[in-house]
């Protein structure tokens, strides 16, 4: 299911760094910042758990936060990850002028991830990708310092 058209679907992900984990939620309010906690909770949409495979790290993306297992019901998909990208991004899709509804020079926010806490990120989306596909483009940010950390043990 793609996010919304017009307007984007503002989402929060919270890190567990401790469980290598990452819950994704919609968020029902605006987000609220206080000394570095983030104050609201959202409706769950999906989870991961980050593990690593040789000179890389992979994710596997659960419908249930309690269950990463491949052979689930609530399994949606894995993800690869070998060149971590920056924090604080903005994907953008520049409109066609020849299409209906085209803006022309003007660019429309796909995508838009940034840090508002300690482990709380926003991830803001919208047609034409899904859930899923922003989740995983979002995960691929934490890939480098999970590796290096994990290098340091």
């Amino acid at each position: 299911m793609t996010g919304p058209g017009d307007l984007p679907c503002k989402c929060i992900i919270e890190r567990d760094k401790k469980n290598a984990t990452f819950r994704l939620d919609v968020a029902l309010a605006p987000c609220i910042v206080i000394r570095n906690t983030f104050m609201e909770k959202g409706k769950f949409l999906l989870a991961a758990l980050r593990y690593r495979r040789g000179s890389h790290n992979e994710y596997i993306i659960s419908a249930d936060a309690a269950d990463f297992s491949q052979g689930s019901s609530v399994y949606v998909g894995k993800l690869r990850v070998t060149v971590a990208s920056v924090k604080n991004f903005q994907l953008l899709a520049a409109m066609d002028q020849n299409q209906p509804g085209g803006k022309g020079d003007e660019e429309t926010v796909l995508l838009q991830f940034g840090k508002v806490a300690d482990d709380t990120f926003t991830m803001d989306y919208r047609q034409p990708l899904s859930a899923f596909q922003a989740f995983a483009i979002c995960l691929t940010c934490f890939g480098k310092e999970y590796s290096a950390s994990r290098g340091r043990k």
